[in-house]
């Protein structure tokens, strides 16, 4: 396990944000809310590379956005308690499926376009 303090950087209203937390929650993981006010937006950016909100501030000083990323990085720091199936890689993919396609649907964006519908928002070839 890995030991310290976390800091969760973000606003109050993101799903995003939200969903970190109830991990860190879940998990039983020591952090401390940091909200991401106009005050603190230049520094938050700058150090994390990102505008997007949630960010992870580890222990040891690293910053991390991106809660596909983060999920498994707390996982495997924090085994414990498990938050990712363990039949993998068909847990993983369920998993990350599910992530990417329950909150405001943006899973969609994964798709090809023309792989399973003719609405997608990629332009024809993007993947190619």
């Amino acid at each position: 396990m890995y030991e310290g303090q976390y800091s969760l950087i973000g606003i109050e209203f993101s799903f995003f944000t939200r969903k970190l937390e109830a991990q860190l929650l879940y998990q039983g993981i020591p952090f401390k809310w940091q909200f991401k006010t106009l005050e603190s937006t230049k520094e938050v950016e700058t150090r994390a590379g990102t505008r997007f909100i949630p960010v992870l501030e580890t222990p040891d000083g690293w910053m991390i956005h991106d809660t596909i990323a983060i999920g498994p990085m707390l996982h495997d720091r924090f085994h414990e308690t498990p938050v990712i199936p363990e039949d993998a890689p068909c847990g993983r993919c369920v998993s990350f499926w599910k992530t990417t396609s329950t909150i405001g649907s943006p899973g969609m964006y994964c798709i090809p376009a023309g792989a399973t519908s003719t609405a997608s928002p990629m332009p024809a070839g993007a993947l190619a």
